[in-house]
């Protein structure tokens, strides 16, 4: 029952920043400027909402550390949805490209709009991420972590989504452990 009050106090906070969203879009609509501009709706973090009886945002769990990304705008493709691996920071990236500006190459950043108007079906191999010490790796299907609890964690989301399951120890997952986990040296 206090999982579910939680998750019912979460949904109408979403409910309520949607309304605000969408009196934006709104206003945007009246002033005739909706559709040229590009509009991302995206957090800095996931939530636990009880899962894995977590209630944070800081652990490497997919439910904290995968952040939806919702686009809209000129060239967008819609009503499509993408799993591959992004970041945040490519949010940057993106918005450069969109107006037509050069994105300097010392920027960790890497622009969306080819994958968003369905020019590609690539970005990065791998994404990064961390707080105080743990690390992971994802690659869109396997994730790979380490300094978080007593040892390394490995899984397959493929089969897996949920993270139950840890295969750090499986044979046949050692040639993608290795990879993902030379990423983080």
């Amino acid at each position: 029952e206090e999982h579910q009050e939680v998750r019912r106090n979460y949904s109408a906070m979403v409910e309520n920043i949607d309304r605000y969203v969408g009196l934006y879009l709104d206003l945007l609509e009246e002033r005739g400027e909706l559709e040229n501009t590009l509009i991302i709706f995206s957090s800095d973090h996931g939530e636990m909402l009880g899962d894995h009886n977590g209630w944070s945002k800081s652990v490497p769990w997919h439910e904290s550390a995968s952040v939806p990304m919702v686009v809209s705008g000129p060239g967008v493709q819609k009503g499509t949805t993408c799993n591959l691996p992004t970041t945040n920071l490519d949010v940057t990236a993106t918005f450069l490209d969109y107006a037509g500006l050069d994105i300097p190459d010392s920027m960790d950043s890497r622009s969306l709009k080819a994958l968003l108007e369905g020019q590609t079906d690539t970005h990065r191999d791998v994404v990064l991420s961390g707080l105080n010490n743990w690390r992971l790796a994802y690659d869109g299907r396997f994730k790979y972590i380490e300094g978080y609890e007593d040892s390394p964690q490995f899984f397959d989301h493929e089969t897996d989504l949920n993270e139950n399951n840890n295969l750090i120890n499986d044979a046949n997952a050692a040639e993608d452990i290795e990879r993902l986990k030379a990423c983080l040296m």
